[in-house]
């Protein structure tokens, strides 16, 4: 007997890899180890197109110009740390409440809704870091190695343009 395969496509998401994906602003980071700061900066371009609701939180929280709502300081990421290195995957950070991966906050309330995925995890991206679907919040992981097993799950929302050998050395 004779079986047939049906496919029917109901649906079909964009995928970009990161180097596509247009970069509207970038931001600087600087890093510092034990209080003294790395020579190298990481400048990071972000999708502002392609994400504008996550990029509009991380650039806000770079510059600290919003107030919590639940602690009325600043929401900065100015003195947090990367509480979680995946030795060459990620290094994670964000959390502007606990410092500790326990909590963060965005500038649109405590979480916000993931925007899509039509970006996908590479080396050098700049991911949401939400515990769940629809949780996003201050935290946020940049990539070093292959993470293509969150594609469709966390939110790339930018790229290392130069620094990336910090990262590298950082997770080395």
């Amino acid at each position: 007997t004779e079986s047939a395969l049906l496919l029917l496509l109901t649906s079909y998401t964009l995928c970009l890899h990161p180097s596509q994906a247009e970069v509207t602003e970038t931001i600087q980071l600087t890093l510092s180890i034990d209080g003294k700061d790395l020579s190298e900066k990481i400048t990071l371009g972000l999708f502002g197109k392609n994400t504008p609701k996550t990029v509009e939180n991380f650039k806000t929280i770079c510059t600290g110009e919003k107030i919590s709502e639940t602690t009325g300081k600043p929401l900065t990421y100015v003195g947090t740390k990367f509480f979680k290195i995946m030795p060459r995957l990620m290094l994670k950070g964000g959390d502007v409440t606990n410092n500790d991966g326990t909590g963060g906050e965005s500038i649109f309330g405590p979480t916000f809704d993931d925007e899509n995925f039509e970006v996908v995890h590479a080396p050098a991206v700049i991911v949401s870091g939400g515990q769940a679907p629809n949780t996003n919040n201050s935290q946020f992981y940049i990539t070093a190695g292959d993470m293509s097993f969150l594609d469709g799950i966390h939110t790339v929302f930018g790229r290392a343009l130069d620094g990336y050998e910090t990262i590298e050395a950082a997770v080395a």
